[in-house]
């Protein structure tokens, strides 16, 4: 098995071991070596530079294109490479900067008459100097290409001030044969600034920290270049994916801390780590101490502060813990942010910072506290192990290993007093996804869960996500095992009984629900729902005493008012279905709903009110309208205007019966009826009724009831044969009168309800495929099918780059119909 070096210095890896445990940037290195190959074969020349903080891994992907571009036998008479180090800080003028990277040239080519130019730099005036270098590397190189690597371009910018990087690019630009891939911490105003010579000149990359994926993929990584299969099999478990996604927060993505991670994973003690880990940090402290001395002392305050966090934290609590005042703080923080100390995050009108660099937290943490246990290895013990685990490590400690014994005492104390950070991470995780509609990444967490701990509720959240992802047996199957885990949990009982209840086992959800309020007496939610389920199997006389019960424990939540408005309508009361419906709406926060349902203008207006297809409750939608239209006046004027068109009557009075009719429809939200209504009205009419002034105004109906109806009918039923049935007829009457085109803006507007939680993927999928059918040979539904094609494959991949295939013009308009904050 291979050790790993105590001190990760890519540069100074062979290439063999920089490749085992390269992750995250192939796709960049393939690109920059494309551009590097293309400036050693053309006139064009291209430079590149890489941003990123300490220990993003810069200098390894700097290694890799030195060794992939040194090996690769096209070049060698093509190329000469100069790699100029991070340790070149004595660059002080444009001839200081030749000079360094002749001087890479005769480490890296040994030629000796190369040295002897060189030295006779030494023994003429500067300006000659600079002349005769800038001339003895041109012909050096002759006409071969010259890769220039340079790392911490910003500190070699700094050096050379205005001047001299103004006679480096006009050496760049009358000789042209220097090629660069640079890196810098971050942008600085040597490339920025409009008025300086180099703005414009570089090609930026920011590189990404790594997520959790490429975090698992480099410690697996590692794990195999060490020869450790075992480790490398449980990395890729739930359980070490769980314990990975824990320490993902300390590591903040960053490679250099992952790589220090890797030791904590395989060594015998941590007390053999201690030296090599303090030897790292030995090393860094210079550069952060002359970062701190850099700043101002306010605002080395501020970054203290957030030394001492874990995450973002908000502009007035960091001006409450610095004692000054939040413009200051904010002020300060701006200042921070442009020189590359903070990053800054908002969440609506309020920002968030922590710090760019988890290096200088781990590295000033460490020297305050030097003689006691670092809190880097105590969180790494805590998040790694279980309890039980650092216990029986205790056990068999050597009686020489001090630090590790104090760090696993910390680490269990620790235990006592705060959250297991492993579950926090899922459990933030999962909602995240959950709120999203992930449902495979649903899935994954609450595996991960189950292995990290097996409560019931974590097997709840696997029938969550099975029911979301439409496999039902194994929703059962999930629900049984959490039941089983705690047969007693009044929680668990409610949760089953729901999603019994959604898959229509109402008879099983019954006796689940009926299971909880036996052990939860007082739960008005739990009541609410058994009530709904008793209605549905028509047992009035027991959903009503669940009804009483209910409100008898109500807690005011509007969910609970949501499920007694359905009992009651399932019940047939719609008086009081209304009346909770519009509690749980809460229309009136300070009133009771008070409205008359024989005031027919006050019932329209609610229930114009009620067609709100961005709405939470996603009953309200499908229920109100159908409450309303069975509610008394309505359901005896609709009778009477059925009654009247059935009787004999003209051609006009009857297109004006039927008109009238879909308005109120329409009104009521009974959208598929209305259509219907006004395609008879159209049938019949001929322009000299007194209903509509012309044919125009029944054409103007069906445009307006364009803008709902297929979101409508996607988000009433999830039964494609309903949704067939009712997509054909509407396809059917918008082709009649050649407004398809309408129709297809409303395919475009249903989008907005692929968000939803309860829009499972495999429903999204069904209805775009229903579509393609339906109207893949309309020209009118190109631009509609494609922009619900890649709504559909975002909302089950969960990756923006879906987005990046549609034209910009068609991107806006789809993310502005998706939830904003998931993409």
């Amino acid at each position: 098995m291979k050790g790993f070096l105590s001190h990760y210095t890519p540069s100074l890896m062979n290439p063999e071991d920089l490749d085992a445990i390269f992750v995250q940037r192939d796709r960049l290195l393939t690109d920059l070596l494309e551009n590097i190959e293309n400036s050693i074969l053309t006139e064009a020349k291209h430079h590149a530079l890489l941003i990123g903080p300490r220990g993003i891994g810069k200098t390894h992907l700097i290694s890799m294109i030195y060794h992939r571009v040194s090996a690769n036998e096209v070049f060698q008479d093509k190329l000469k490479i100069a790699w100029l180090r991070e340790e070149e800080w004595g660059i002080a003028t444009f001839l200081d900067l030749l000079v360094r990277i002749l001087n890479s040239l005769m480490e890296e080519y040994k030629d000796p008459n190369l040295e002897e130019q060189v030295k006779g730099l030494y023994s003429v005036s500067t300006e000659q100097a600079e002349q005769l270098a800038g001339h003895i590397l041109k012909q050096y190189c002759q006409d071969k290409t010259l890769l220039l690597l340079m790392e911490n371009l910003d500190e070699i910018f700094k050096g050379l001030d205005e001047s001299g990087q103004q006679a480096f690019r006009a050496y760049l630009q009358n000789y042209g044969f220097i090629t660069i891939v640079a890196t810098s911490q971050s942008l600085f105003k040597g490339v920025q600034s409009r008025n300086l010579p180099f703005y414009g000149f570089f090609s930026p990359t920011h590189l990404k920290p790594l997520v959790l994926e490429e975090a698992i993929a480099l410690l697996v990584n590692i794990a195999k270049w060490r020869g450790d299969q075992e480790l490398a099999d449980l990395l890729i478990t739930p359980l070490g994916k769980s314990r990975i996604r824990a320490i993902h927060h300390l590591a903040g993505g960053n490679h250099r801390i992952y790589i220090i991670f890797s030791q904590f994973l395989t060594t015998e003690s941590l007390d053999s780590l201690v030296e090599p880990f303090m030897k790292t940090l030995d090393d860094l402290t210079p550069f952060y101490q002359s970062r701190m001395q850099f700043i101002s002392p306010q605002q080395r305050k501020i970054i203290e502060y957030l030394c001492e966090q874990r995450g973002a934290i908000a502009v007035k609590e960091i001006a409450q813990h610095c004692f000054i005042t939040p413009q200051t703080a904010s002020s300060q923080l701006k200042q921070l942010r442009e020189m590359g100390y903070v990053y800054a995050d908002s969440q609506g009108r309020e920002s968030f910072y922590e710090l760019q660099e988890p290096l200088m937290r781990i590295c000033l943490e460490a020297k305050k506290r030097r003689g006691t246990p670092n809190q880097l290895f105590i969180s790494f013990l805590r998040v790694w192990f279980s309890r039980e685990e650092l216990e029986n490590r205790l056990k068999i400690l050597p009686l020489g290993a001090i630090f590790d014994r104090e760090c696993t005492l910390q680490a269990l104390a620790e235990m006592e007093t705060s959250d297991d950070p492993k579950i926090s991470a899922l459990l933030r995780d999962w909602n995240e996804a959950w709120k999203n509609s992930n449902h495979v990444k649903m899935l994954e967490l609450s595996e991960e869960l189950i292995a990290a701990r097996n409560f019931a509720i974590d097997w709840i959240k696997k029938a969550d996500s099975y029911y979301c992802l439409g496999k039902i047996d194994e929703v059962i199957i999930a629900l049984d095992k959490a039941t089983e885990i705690e047969p007693e949990n009044s929680n668990i009982l409610t949760k089953k009984g729901i999603l019994l209840m959604w898959l229509g086992l109402y008879n099983e959800s019954l006796t689940s629900l009926t299971m909880s309020t036996f052990l939860d007496p007082k739960n008005p939610l739990t009541w609410s729902i058994k009530a709904i389920v008793e209605a549905v199997i028509k047992n009035q006389k027991s959903a009503i005493d669940s009804v009483n019960n209910s409100i008898k424990f109500s807690n005011e939540d509007p969910i609970i008012f949501e499920n007694l408005s359905l009992a009651y309508g399932l019940l047939g009361d719609y008086n009081k279905s209304i009346y909770y419906a519009y509690k749980g709406l809460n229309l009136d926060k300070n009133n009771e709903p008070n409205f008359n349902l024989q005031d027919k203008n006050k019932v329209l207006e609610y229930s114009e009110k009620s067609v709100d297809f961005n709405h939470n409750s996603a009953y309200l939608f499908q229920m109100l309208p159908k409450l309303h239209f069975w509610s008394e006046p309505y359901k005896n004027f609709l009778h009477s205007i059925d009654h009247a068109i059935a009787s004999d009557n003209s051609k006009d009075i009857l297109s004006t019966l039927w008109g009238t009719k879909g308005h109120i429809l329409f009104r009521l939200g009974i959208l598929i009826e209305s259509l219907r209504c006004f395609n008879n009205s159209l049938l019949l009419d001929n322009s000299e009724h007194l209903f509509y002034q012309d044919k125009s105004s029944g054409i103007n109906a069906i445009k307006t009831l364009s803008k709902y109806i297929l979101t409508y009918i996607f988000a009433s039923n999830q039964d494609l044969k309903i949704w067939l049935e009712n997509s054909q007829y509407t396809m059917s009457i918008y082709n009649r009168y050649n407004l398809l085109n309408y129709l297809s803006l409303s395919l475009v507007l249903s989008v907005s309800l692929l968000e939803q939680q309860r829009i499972s993927d495999h429903t999204a999928q069904a209805w775009l495929e229903m579509w393609k059918k339906l109207a893949g040979n309309y020209s009118e539904f190109k631009v509609a099918l494609n922009l619900l094609k890649v709504a559909v494959e975002y909302k089950i991949h969960r990756d923006r780059r879906v987005l990046l295939q549609l034209p910009q013009e068609e991107r806006q308009i789809l993310e502005e119909l998706l939830n904003p904050e998931t993409v």
